[in-house]
């Protein structure tokens, strides 16, 4: 019986030897990184988006006379929106925050917003113009909204921004 345990043992010294030489002269790579880590798409509420090199910002804004008191704010992104990003102080009418029973509407696609103002809390309630600043806003990526504010709002009015001008250019509806 010794003999046999013997013959187990050398069996086992040999083949740990033969496994250990092998390995020890193969060289060394790192682990190739996953492919997925490095894609040019991610995941954002069960849909596969892809993601944008450009800089994120608002590309419309809308003016329109709503219902029950109510005046509707449009606005238009290039991307998809990031609706928790949403603050108080992310959007401002005349630089003060939005009034009290302001409601937000949101498209399927989350690259439009609309924001309904109650007329006798809004501080342009006599219907003059008015001014709004958007900032603080990110997209389903991270990418922080580029700050602006437009001014001469009003009921009836379309913004949309001209990237060949770089400049926000008033049209009527």
């Amino acid at each position: 019986m010794n003999m046999k345990k013997l013959s187990c043992i050398r069996s086992l010294l040999f083949l740990c030897m033969v496994l250990g030489t092998k390995a020890a002269a193969q060289p060394v790579h790192p682990p190739a990184p996953h492919p997925r880590l490095h894609r040019e798409s991610m995941n954002y509420s069960g849909r596969k988006m892809p993601r944008h090199a450009e800089s994120f910002s608002a590309i419309g804004v809308k003016i329109e006379n709503g219902s029950n008191d109510m005046i509707a704010i449009s606005v238009f992104f290039n991307d998809i929106l990031d609706t928790n990003s949403i603050r108080g102080d992310s959007i401002l009418i005349n630089g003060a925050e939005l009034p009290p029973g302001t409601e937000f509407i949101f498209s399927k696609t989350r690259q439009m917003m609309r924001i309904s103002i109650p007329r006798t809390a809004a501080p342009h309630a006599a219907g003059s113009t008015f001014s709004l600043t958007l900032g603080g806003i990110r997209s389903f990526d991270g990418r922080a909204i580029k700050a602006e504010e437009l001014h001469e709002l009003s009921a009836g009015t379309f913004f949309k921004y001209s990237r060949k001008e770089q400049a926000w250019q008033k049209s009527s509806l």
